[in-house]
């Protein structure tokens, strides 16, 4: 089968198996560098791109994971078929929203979902941690944290938009020595 098939398959799997966003790394982390198709490095890349790109991250994550490991084709495939669960899954429940809405089986199932989600973001964060300030040999990166305390102090403290920080931090990781 085709690449470009495959990741059709593969993002819309992962679209009926994941609530979107950030709980979809993961999932994608796993068919993806695991099964060889890109490394570690370059799904992380793809992840900063992907989440400062306009649009949905889900979207973008899947385009540009497609166009990666398989050319333009790939990334439209890849889009679409991420698209097409929760399209699927919109008109199911425009349909039968009323019906839902005070339905006490439905309330308590969101209720335990909830949980899954905040912990897939956390196992996320941590993936994300040893990627971004640990080398491949397991050496710790002062760079990297001086641009990350950085980056978190704009954001929290000085309350600067995601644009204005990313640039920052481009510009520290460039004149910033490696130590």
């Amino acid at each position: 089968m085709p690449l470009a098939i495959k990741l059709f398959f593969i993002f819309a799997k992962i679209g009926f198996c994941s609530f979107g966003g950030f709980s979809m790394i993961p999932v994608i982390y796993d068919e993806m560098v695991t099964a060889g198709y890109m490394t570690s490095a370059e799904f992380v890349d793809i992840i900063a791109i992907a989440e400062m790109t306009p649009g949905s991250f889900a979207v973008n994550t899947a385009t540009f994971v497609g166009i990666r490991t398989g050319g333009l084709l790939a990334g439209v495939l890849a889009t679409c078929g991420n698209m097409v669960p929760s399209l699927t899954l919109c008109l199911l429940a425009v349909i039968f929203i009323e019906r839902f809405r005070n339905n006490y089986w439905l309330q308590r199932a969101l209720t335990g979902v909830r949980p899954v989600c905040v912990g897939l973001m956390a196992a996320t964060a941590v993936l994300l941690f040893q990627e971004n300030y640990f080398s491949a040999a397991g050496d710790f990166s002062f760079k990297s944290l001086v641009i990350g305390l950085a980056s978190l102090y704009l954001l929290v403290g000085r309350k600067w938009g995601t644009i204005k920080v990313i640039g920052v931090a481009a510009v520290l990781g460039i004149l910033l020595p490696t130590f």
